[in-house]
């Protein structure tokens, strides 16, 4: 990390170049934020891909108090801070954004997902072309690019654009209990069978924000099996990921996720899993303690544990049939037998590996 500041005119400058790779570097930077020998303040982070929890909290507390800028030069931690009502500002910024859609057949979509794989090693190739399409046209869309061939180099060569294609291509939509007649039967009707072991293993696979992770575990923790589960939470986008294992999130999220809290049938008070800080909350350690966060690609990546229960839900329908066969022979390898997997509710299981448990809710028992 590489740390400059200034003041000019009551305006204090500070310059960070690389990220955070010590607790001494943060308290180095948290000092600079917190002498209050200026009254505005401008943060400029260069290449910084996330931000620990110490530095938000900092800054959060601190722009009740004066006026803070944050200029980002990463379209991913952008939209991080900004879900997050932080004053931040995006330093690229594209000359003009066009409404008009490209109209590519699939043999040029194909040869462009096969030079992202040889260049960055991320794999699109088995994606539903309906859904890779309308993908590519938003970020298409959102460049200055008129046209398709030039755009298709310049993601070759600019990180940054690549990091805002891969951000369309990644589905990270989420919530708290997210269809909560699912986590309630979980609750209800696998108690008996969790409870049999001595040490839990869940996997929430293509875990996103993570909130479906935090959900797992709250019902654990009232159940009184917590203290002896372990919650893998994975998704094979890195930027996701590191945010997700902040724990944090905007506080106009808060009474959705306590209403979920609620219908999922679940009896203590939800405030008690969280810690409120001004525009967002947190949840609490001893929850966090339970997820273990780890990179891994459904369509790329092999077993690594075998669990009781994994819930993948609503992302196989992004994937072609024959890349969903291969995803639920890896997920059948990494259930223990007997164990139960969850899917989306507009996904089903048509094969040999699974028998229908709950076909209402997507419920799946390993044979």
């Amino acid at each position: 990390m590489k740390l400059n500041f200034y003041t000019v005119s009551n305006t204090k400058f500070i310059f960070l170049s690389g990220s955070f790779e010590s607790l001494k570097e943060q308290r180095e930077f948290l000092y600079l934020v917190t002498k209050r020998d200026y009254l505005y303040l401008k943060i400029y982070f260069f290449d910084l891909k996330t931000i620990p929890v110490t530095i938000l909290k900092s800054i959060n507390d601190l722009k009740s108090k004066i006026e803070i800028k944050i200029y980002i030069y990463s379209f991913a931690l952008f939209k991080y801070l900004r879900a997050l009502n932080m004053p931040v500002y995006l330093s690229y910024k594209n000359e003009k954004k066009l409404k008009k859609e490209i109209d590519l057949n699939q043999y040029e979509i194909g040869d462009f997902l096969k030079s992202i794989y040889f260049k960055y090693g991320l794999d699109f190739r088995g994606y539903r072309l309906d859904s890779i399409t309308r993908r590519l046209n938003e970020s298409f869309s959102q460049s200055k690019f008129t046209d398709f061939r030039i755009y298709k180099k310049a993601v070759l060569d600019d990180v940054f654009l690549f990091e805002n294609l891969f951000l369309n291509f990644s589905i990270s939509v989420s919530s708290f209990f997210r269809d909560e007649s699912v986590f309630k039967f979980v609750k209800e009707y696998l108690f008996s069978y969790l409870e049999s072991f001595s040490h839990i293993k869940i996997w929430s696979a293509g875990s996103s924000s993570a909130k479906e992770a935090v959900s797992i575990a709250i019902i654990l923790d009232e159940l009184g099996l917590l203290d002896r589960a372990t919650i893998y939470a994975t998704d094979f986008n890195p930027y996701i990921l590191e945010y997700s294992k902040n724990l944090i999130y905007p506080i106009n999220e808060l009474n959705d996720a306590k209403l979920a809290y609620q219908r999922a049938g679940l009896s203590f008070d939800f405030d008690k899993y969280i810690d409120i800080h001004g525009d967002f909350f947190e949840i609490k350690n001893y929850i966090r303690e339970s997820i273990v966060f780890s990179r891994h690609s459904l369509t790329q990546d092999g077993v690594f544990n075998e669990f009781h229960l994994i819930l993948c839900r609503n992302v196989l329908i992004y994937f072609s049939y024959e890349l969903q066969l291969k995803v639920l022979k890896l997920l059948s390898d990494s259930i223990n037998r007997q164990g139960f997997l969850v899917l989306g509710e507009s996904e089903n299981i048509l094969n040999r590996f699974f028998e229908n448990f709950n076909l209402d809710l997507k419920i799946f028992k390993k044979i």
